[in-house]
């Protein structure tokens, strides 16, 4: 089975975490398996495939570069390690990792600390404080444009939330805190390069912000279910057993961005039937089952098959249905839809929009990719649970890729970089720097002396 082991430096071996010796003399450092032999990620410094040649290896190393402060690594319960950062420990709640990536590079969001970079080669760019004055911890991150709006929890008072534009520039954070109306329970429902729709919770109202300056364009309540908000209007539509118009005929509403005027547009059954509203592009809505993420295709995981409906907004005919696909990603810009047909999820098909059929396929998009940790003793002994496998899984990735890649690892995200590779993005432990817990510490778990942020290839 092809694999993606990243290889000791010590006398070249290639050998999996797993099967390392301990390290270390005496009766208790031998019945400690920390630390580990060196790997890849270990030099104190940034490291490229470039460097080895093993750019398109499936589940090799892409690049790999350190992360500052002190980390630790444990694990909690039955559950998979977790990788913190020592200031992170204390937290009330555990915290979110985030990491998106704008303008050739990736940004790291560990709570308000965000390390930015390139994401080609790895090299670090900087490292910068979101609104250092305040005390926060980061819920959500979503892409508008260029734009990253944040949202955060203020740690010393549960009512209150903010929101911030974001922009990560050469050398830090830009950013704008925005005021939104109404009380806390503001959750992020998506963005274009010139606004960003904000949900209300408790009110049951979503506020539109322009992603340029923070204003309110308005805030109102929008019919129909599960919003879409598109550069020409935000698209929602009801199901047929939840209808607002009370007659039994699900619609489709309309929007406006301007001032928030409503259209309604009777939906055919057949749309309604194939499941909830989930993209836009080219013009045409695209309706059918919640998108199975990033190489979750079988129904053992929980995703089904078609139909999958695309209709246009002015009239809500039915331009196009296909009975057995999943929906991957949508291109509105370049107004295709990718999908993966039935069960076929080794080859993604790409639809043109507005008609349906079948045209010849550019780059695979990113959703279509995963790392996974593959399954797993909970109950096992240390060192097995905290050098977890991560299968590699995507369109064109052979069957058994897998990657062995640090101590407490934790996949991020995982992104296109500006060559057109396909990369996973993780996080956690150089395994020959993990010490041994001690009472003292500032943070529980194994102190970690070489935190990496670092990708893998799928080799595609």
């Amino acid at each position: 089975m092809p694999t993606g082991r990243i290889p000791l430096l010590a006398a070249g071996l290639l050998l999996p975490l797993s099967a390392c010796a301990p390290a270390g003399g005496g009766e208790e450092a031998a019945s400690d398996p920390f630390p580990l032999p060196a790997t890849e990620i270990s030099p104190d410094g940034t490291v490229s495939c470039r460097d080895s040649g093993d750019c398109g290896e499936p589940g090799a190393l892409y690049w790999s570069t350190p992360l500052d402060g002190a980390y630790h690594a444990f694990r909690y319960d039955t559950d998979p390690p977790l990788f913190l950062h020592e200031d992170d420990w204390l937290g009330a709640v555990f915290p979110y990792f985030f990491a998106p990536s704008s303008g050739g590079a990736l940004h790291l969001f560990e709570q308000d600390r965000v390390t930015s970079v390139d994401a080609e080669t790895g090299e670090r760019r900087w490292t910068d404080v979101l609104d250092p004055g305040s005390t926060k911890r980061v819920e959500e991150v979503v892409a508008a444009g260029d734009t990253l709006v944040v949202r955060a929890q203020d740690d010393r008072d549960e009512a209150g939330e903010y929101l911030y534009l974001v922009q990560p520039g050469d050398d830090g954070l830009d950013w704008l805190r925005v005021d939104v109306p109404g009380p806390a329970g503001l959750s992020t429902v998506g963005g274009t390069d010139a606004y960003v729709l904000v949900e209300l919770r408790p009110e049951d109202e979503y506020a539109l912000v322009d992603a340029t300056d923070g204003d309110t364009v308005w805030q109102r309540a929008i019919p129909g279910g599960f919003p879409v908000l598109t550069d020409e209007a935000v698209y929602s539509a009801d199901r047929a057993e939840s209808d607002s118009s009370g007659d039994g005929v699900p619609r489709l509403y309309r929007t406006a961005l301007d001032d928030g005027g409503v259209e309604e547009v009777p939906l055919p059954g057949a749309a309604v039937d194939a499941g909830a509203l989930n993209a836009v592009a080219g013009g045409t809505l695209v309706f059918g089952e919640t998108p199975c993420k990033k190489g979750r295709q079988h129904t053992e995981d929980g995703c089904r098959t078609g139909p999958l409906v695309g209709v246009d907004p002015a009239d809500g005919e039915v331009l196009w249905e296909h009975d057995d696909a999943v929906l991957v990603a949508a291109d509105a810009d370049e107004g295709l839809v990718h999908v993966f047909g039935g069960e076929r999820v080794d080859r993604i098909e790409t639809l043109d929009a507005q008609t349906g059929e079948a045209v010849e396929q550019g780059s695979t998009p990113i959703d279509a990719f995963d790392a996974r940790r593959t399954e797993f003793d909970p109950g096992g002994d240390e060192l097995a649970v905290m050098t977890p496998t991560f299968g590699l899984h995507g369109p064109g990735v052979p069957d058994g890729t897998t990657t062995e890649a640090a101590v407490g690892a934790r996949h991020l995200t995982s992104l296109t970089t500006p060559e057109g590779t396909a990369v996973a993005v993780f996080h956690g432990c150089a395994p020959d720097s993990v010490g041994r817990p001690a009472p003292d510490a500032p943070a529980g778990g194994r102190p970690c002396a070489s935190p990496r942020l670092f990708a893998v290839g799928y080799g595609v």
